[in-house]
């Protein structure tokens, strides 16, 4: 009788199960890296192109994957098979997420110093996800994904999940306490490293505001604000023209460090 535990025997033996099934694992995990890592989980990516990538990135992890479970046991276990496959999923969300977290922080941080300068329309699009930006925020994030592929620190992120089997082998077991800790680290370097980006309008954006308004308290009878609202954007578009390239790769190399150190 044909029953789920048998299926996979249905079609291959016992040892080529074992193989399938420790390449399902792999890329579980892979795909669920893959589905919040920076730059290859954007919903302008087709979904097939997605897919051959994790499946090859797979292939190139699975010979060092380690576990702690049995295969076998695997093939004759159903439910073990379903929780040990779902906390592979999880695990690998979790590396992707935490890569994510600095683009999210530098995507925030830049949508703020789009609104201190006077650019606060929302009438940009959003890179990594479906949405609306304003548009120097999406200038400053796909600046960040460009270089950071430029630079080859996708592949930092790549070597991580490789070496994450050292770490964390294939199990059916997760500790949140860890996973936790280890946002709450992410997220305070993120936001630090985003600050350090964005700083220059954000500085810019107080000084002026608070000059305007301070002008604006002297001279009720003129619209100062009105009036100086060109002049503030193309302060801002200059601070954007000196500086882009300076941000852009204090922000990667910050980031390739952090993938090369986590």
């Amino acid at each position: 009788m044909i029953t789920l535990e048998n299926l996979p025997r249905l079609f291959v033996g016992d040892s080529a199960a074992v193989a399938v099934l420790s390449f399902f694992m792999t890329f579980c995990r892979v795909g669920g890296c893959l589905m919040f890592a920076p730059g290859v989980s954007s919903a302008y990516i087709p979904f097939q192109i997605r897919l051959y990538i994790a499946i090859a990135l797979a292939l190139f992890v699975w010979p060092g994957a380690r576990s702690d479970v049995e295969f076998q046991t695997l093939v004759d276990n159903v439910a073990q098979l379903a929780r040990v496959s779902a906390c592979e999923i999880i695990r690998g969300a979790a590396i992707g997420l935490m890569g994510r977290v600095f683009f999210l922080a530098l995507e925030f941080l830049a949508s703020t110093a789009s609104v201190g300068i006077g650019l606060g329309n929302p009438f940009g699009v959003a890179v990594e996800q479906s949405g609306v930006l304003p548009p120097l925020a999406s200038f400053i994030e796909m600046s960040a994904i460009f270089m950071m592929f430029m630079g080859d620190v996708h592949l930092e992120i790549l070597r991580g999940l490789a070496m994450s089997y050292r770490v964390a082998p294939i199990s059916g077991v997760i500790n949140p306490g860890a996973t936790l800790a280890g946002y709450a680290a992410t997220m305070n370097d993120s936001m630090l490293i985003a600050a350090h980006v964005c700083s220059p309008f954000i500085i810019y954006s107080i000084f002026v505001n608070v000059s305007l308004g301070l002008i604006n308290k002297l001279t009720p009878q003129i619209g100062v604000v009105q009036i100086s609202a060109p002049v503030v954007i193309l302060g801002g578009l200059w601070i954007l023209e000196r500086g882009v390239l300076e941000m852009m790769t204090l922000f990667v190399v910050a980031f390739g460090r952090w993938t090369a150190g986590g």
